[in-house]
Parts: structure tokens; sequence; C-alpha cells
């Protein structure tokens, strides 16, 4: 029988954190420092950045919506957008490329790590991410110099110490303690209990999803799949690495990337799969957050992938005749969920924090009696 220790013990009390900021400080000290490669820059620092490429699309879209959707003759408006963009972004590029430098540097590292980014098949995007959204490093860090070191706690290596000489734990007994746990977003979770977990959430839907595919109706011909058979993922690395991503919160794959093979029965029973998928792995996927000192509001972004998901698979579905018009819009969409995705699974990857952190203490160790 196993024996899952259970802690009596108070809730430490929070660790110093920085002073929070808003996203305009963020902003501003990002171009104040546009040039400066270095020193090191906070996680939300960096994060918050980044979000201004992203705003530098609105003009872009602003020009195609008004000039398509309106059907308006005239595409200057359209153009005057795209070249609001791309002036925008060659005048974020120096300033990101310089907070990205300082990131890095502050989880102990080169800066030069960004070159990870050349990687193909969407491997080097999971290794950037992973690697800016780990935690800083505040000691033996010698790109910090002068910058402050934050206060940490005294008893910080004792627990790591104690959980190093703790015995392998089964995978099995993680199920046991997450199925416990499964409407507790509360306190944290470990790598191996999150993906252990969901490891047991793809033995429960991905074959009851594959088993609702109806490939005898009468389909819509298909725009996402890049391969009409699953097996066939073991050939195009990118893909396999996007389903992976997508897997961590639902079987996405089977009513988004086979869409245009599915009848609409099929679509909507495995809406249903997806949507109980996510439900069934929100807990655990918040504790990992909070493991990894991460607000456990990220596990917004699963939900909010689904919704749009199943929002375009409709639209898909209810809009007669030609689709080439959409296609740039829909394209768009799908690489921002793609993104997206592979963000989470490197939230989902990135090292537990050593110690306490303000969502509670290490997560405990599962051990057989």
């Amino acid at each position: 029988m196993p024996d899952v220790p259970i802690s009596t013990a108070t809730t430490p009390a929070p660790l110093p954190a920085q002073a929070s900021a808003s996203p305009l400080e963020y902003w501003k000290k990002g171009f104040l420092h546009y040039a400066e490669f270095r020193g090191c820059a906070s996680r939300p620092e960096f994060w918050w950045f980044m979000a201004l490429p992203l705003l530098a699309l609105v003009p872009a879209l602003a020009g195609y919506i008004i000039t398509d959707w309106l059907h308006i003759p005239d595409r200057r408006v359209s153009v005057y957008g795209d070249a609001l963009t791309i002036l925008l972004w060659a005048a974020l590029v120096l300033p990101c490329l310089a907070v990205t430098f300082r990131r890095l540097h502050d989880t102990g590292r080169s800066g030069f790590w960004a070159l990870v980014l050349l990687l193909p098949f969407g491997f080097g995007r999971l290794l950037f991410f992973y690697l800016t959204l780990s935690d800083s490093k505040t000691e033996n860090n010698k790109y910090r110099g002068n910058t402050p070191v934050q206060a940490s706690a005294p008893p910080e290596q004792e627990p790591v110490q104690e959980q190093a000489a703790q015995p392998f734990t089964p995978f099995y007994l993680y199920w046991l303690i997450s199925l416990r746990k499964l409407t507790t977003a509360e306190g944290r979770a470990s790598r191996a209990e999150f993906w252990s977990f969901f490891l047991l959430s793809l033995f429960l839907f991905l074959p009851l999803g594959y088993n609702m595919v109806d490939y005898d109706s009468t389909v819509l011909h298909p725009y996402f799949s890049p391969s009409r058979e699953i097996l066939l993922y073991i050939t195009q690395p990118q893909d396999a690495l996007i389903l992976l991503a997508h897997a961590c919160f639902n079987p996405t794959f089977y009513f988004f990337y086979q869409s245009g093979d599915l009848s609409t029965l099929s679509l909507e029973l495995l809406i249903g799969v997806a949507g109980f998928n996510i439900l069934f792995n929100a807990a655990a996927a918040t504790r990992r957050l909070h493991d990894g000192n991460l607000s456990g509001q990220f596990i917004l972004i699963p939900f909010c992938i689904f919704i749009i998901s199943v929002l375009l698979i409709i639209l898909l579905r209810v809009i007669p005749g030609d689709m080439a018009p959409y296609l740039p819009y829909v394209t768009l969409c799908t690489n921002l969920m793609d993104q997206l995705s592979i963000l989470f699974l490197a939230m989902m990857l990135i090292k537990g924090t050593p110690g306490p952190n303000r969502y509670g203490t290490l997560p405990q160790k599962i051990t057989v009696s």
C-alpha cells in the first residue's frame, strides 16, 4: 500500500520578491537600455518587453481587416499598415536583442545562447523558451556584477539535499497522488509528478479520441493537416513537436490538424473529449507552474488556445465558398497558437525552484513502505 506522507508543518512565509512594476515601466526600461547587452533582466521584464513585437502586428492586422472585410478596393490602408508594422519591428530589433542577452545573463548563461533559435524543427524555440523562463541565478553569477542580489532563504540547501537522498519514486505512485489532488490547484508539483500524470492522460484520452474519428462521412478538404496519418508525424519533427506541445493540455490535433478529415459528429465529440482533458490536467499543470515560481494564471494559455481552435474549426465549416481570402488570417492564428503551445510546453519543462518559494515548500516525495 503506497504511503503518501502529508506534511503537517505550516507553510513558511513567502520569500522576499522583487518590487512589482507595471508593463509601461518595463517597456520604458527596455528602451532606455536599448543597446545595453551587459547586466541582467528579470523574467517579468523580459516577457513584458517581448510582448511589444506582438502589439506591433496591430497596424498590419487593422489594415487587412479594413481592406478585406469591409471590401474597400483601395489597398493603400493595408500597405500603410504593413509599412508601420515593419518600421516598428525594425525599431524593436536591437532593444529585444539586448533584453534577451540580459535575461540569459540573469539565468547565469551567456547571451549567445540566443543562437539556439537557429535550430530547426521548432526545437530551437522550445529550448529558447526554456532558457528564458528559467529562474534568476543569484549566487555565483558572473554577469550580475553590481546588480543587487535578491534575498534568499538561508535553509535553502538542506531541503535539496534531503530530497536528493530519497529513493526514486515509481511513476504510477504519482498517478495516485495526482488523482487525489485532481481539484487542488494550490501547492507545487514536480516535473516527475506532472509528466507522469500527463502520461496517464494520454493513455486515457488519446485512444478515446481516435475511436471517435469518422472518416466515412462527408468532410471538408483539409487545411491544417500536414499528414493524414498520425504515424507520419515521425517523419516531420516540427509537426511532432507542435503535436506534443498541444497534447500538454488537450488532443488538439484530432480536431485541429485533422479537422478537414472529420465529420461534424466526430468534431463535436472530439471537442468534448479535448475540453474534458483540459480540466483533467488543469490542476496538475497549475501546480507545475507554481513549482517553477510562475503564476498559475498561465493556465489560461491552453484554455485560450482551445477556445480559439474551436472557433476556427467552426468558422471553416460554416463559411461557404472559397476560403482563399481567409487563409492568411487562419495561418496567422495557427502560427500564434503553435508558438503559445511550445511556450506552455517549456513552462512544464522548467526546473522547479530549489527550496521554498511564494507558492509553498518543495513537492513531497512519495515512498513505498
